[in-house]
Formats: structure tokens, sequence, C-alpha cells
């Protein structure tokens, strides 16, 4: 009777936008534009609220540009380390814009709702759909790196 928490009222809401330029000679993308909005109810901290955003961007924009897992026929693991396993440093990622909108819940205390790392998921999909759209195809596949952006060329 006294939970005032609905957890599943309780969620954060992202929007994001990537602009990208893809050079058709090589297939490399490079990313001009990025900027994500979150809407996680009352910022508690807000310095902790940015870096738990910018942390998810690294992750979903190394998932979606650089990261690949590769195995043999035999299931054996090739890209085991990092010479095989490409991951970015701070400045392989792209500029990033980050706003917040705070609209605090009904449900919690404080009107918090959740933030976590929403930008791991939303990045990848931002940054899969503004390539194909300027390749002019339905999908593509992550990574984007040159080669496979090429080959969705052909």
């Amino acid at each position: 009777e006294d939970d005032r928490v609905a957890s599943s009222a309780a969620h954060g809401f992202i929007a994001d936008v990537a602009v990208v330029e893809v050079e058709r000679e090589t297939g490399a993308v490079t990313v001009l534009d990025y900027a994500t909005v979150h809407d996680a109810g009352r910022l508690l901290n807000p310095l902790l609220a940015e870096g738990q955003v910018r942390g998810g961007f690294a992750h979903g924009a190394g998932a979606a540009l650089f990261e690949r897992v590769v195995y043999d026929e035999d299931g054996n693991l090739l890209t085991g380390s990092f010479v095989d396993y490409l991951c970015p440093t701070a400045p392989d990622l792209p500029p990033l814009r980050l706003g917040h909108r705070e609209t605090p819940s009904p449900f919690t205390l404080l009107g918090a709702k959740g933030l976590g790392e929403g930008t791991t998921m939303s990045a990848p999909a931002a940054l899969a759909a503004a390539v194909a759209d300027a390749l002019g195809v339905e999908k593509v596949e992550l990574p984007l790196t040159a080669p496979r952006v090429w080959e969705a060329l052909r």
C-alpha cells in the first residue's frame, strides 16, 4: 500500500538524431553531427546524468562504428584481443550535442526517472538509420566499417 515506486512508469525517454557523410569511393563514414535529448525526470545530479549519457554514447558509437566480433567456421573467436577488436578512444568518437528535458515523474517521490545508459542502445540505431538513408538502402549491418559500407553501395 505504501509502495510509491511504479518502476515501469518511471522510465526515461530518449530522442537521438545523427547526421552522417559517406564517402562513396571508400565507404568511410563521418559523423557530422549527433544530438541526443533525454527526459530522466527531475535530474538529481546533472553532472552525473551527463556522464551517464556520454558514457553510453561512447559504448553505442563504438558498437556502431568500430567494434566487430568475428568467429571462424568452427566457432573460434578471431577478435579476442585489442589488436583485432577495434575499440574507440576519446578522439575517435564523434561530437555529441546533449540536452535534457525534465518532466518529473508523478510515480517517484523525487520526480526522477531512469537514465542508465540509454544511449548505448539508441546510438547504434540512429547511426545505422542515418547511413542507410545516406546510401538509399533499407538497412545496413553494424559495425559500419568502411569495407562493409562500401559493399552496401555495390
